[in-house]
């Protein structure tokens, strides 16, 4: 079923030349990369949505119902005289550098980890969590995100500055992937899963 998005939303995945994954961006911001586009030809283009289907298409063929093929749950924004698909993949030619703090917050670790406590295996409520440097700051920890996860703050206490340190499965304690939340965002567009979780190859990809 289509559905009206809000135009911070996240929803659209961002392939390289490569079709392999380098960023996130909104609703917004999707349909300005891609639009960017329309007064380019189709070699000119760096931004091309890809439908359902596999096909790469520029901004002309997205927004024509006859010529794309949309995806299930397609997200829609709506303007002052029309209603306008959002691209959920997009594969770009171009340099596109993925702006995001050095430092994750802990509502992103707290949606990451699905308010799990890291160390204690518990769901808590978000304002009960911290950020936990695995290697502890006292030890010249950074804040860099493969140094963080999230645990409670009665976790937080009990770990002090013990490293390593293990959770309740007795596993190091260790930070997400740093492109992680792909696989977070992916419960909400399935069709990210084809370039997410194996190399498909899907119509229209070059050979390597």
């Amino acid at each position: 079923m289509n559905y009206i998005c809000d135009v911070k939303e996240t929803t659209t995945l961002i392939l390289s030349h490569f079709w392999t994954p380098i960023g996130v961006t909104s609703a917004r911001d999707a349909i300005t990369k891609l639009s960017r586009s329309q007064s380019m030809s189709w070699d000119e283009a760096h931004i091309k949505a890809i439908t359902k289907d596999g096909a790469l298409v520029c901004w002309e063929d997205w927004i024509d119902p006859g010529m794309s093929s949309y995806y299930h749950n397609q997200p829609y924004l709506r303007s002052k005289r029309s209603v306008i698909p959002v691209p959920t993949v997009l594969l770009t030619t171009a340099k596109w550098v993925h702006k995001c703090k050095n430092k994750p917050t802990v509502k992103y670790m707290y949606r990451r980890y699905n308010g799990v406590c890291q160390i204690c295996g518990d769901s808590k409520p978000i304002k009960t969590m911290t950020l936990e440097h695995i290697l502890p700051k006292s030890k010249h920890g950074t804040d860099d995100w493969f140094n963080l996860t999230m645990s409670c703050q009665t976790c937080n206490t009990k770990k002090d500055n013990i490293y390593p340190y293990y959770n309740y499965k007795g596993e190091e304690l260790t930070a997400p992937s740093q492109w992680s939340h792909f696989h977070t965002f992916a419960k909400n567009r399935p069709e990210w899963g084809d370039y997410i979780f194996k190399n498909k190859k899907v119509a229209n990809q070059p050979e390597s």
